[in-house]
């Protein structure tokens, strides 16, 4: 599973990425401070839930 994580303090951006393994079931939860995030996904589904919604 090819994997980085980055952070731009200066721009304020986080980014992970990484290839899922061929098997199992293939969910990633992110637990994120509140705030405003914009999230993307490549050859995947995006589900968010809201704070409070969980």
């Amino acid at each position: 599973m090819n994997r980085a994580a980055s952070y731009d303090h200066a721009r304020g951006v986080y980014r992970l990425a990484y290839r899922a393994a061929p098997h199992g079931p293939h969910v990633t939860g992110l637990s994120l401070p509140p705030g405003t995030w914009h999230l993307t996904a490549d050859a995947a589904t995006v589900t968010h839930t809201a704070p409070g919604q969980a």
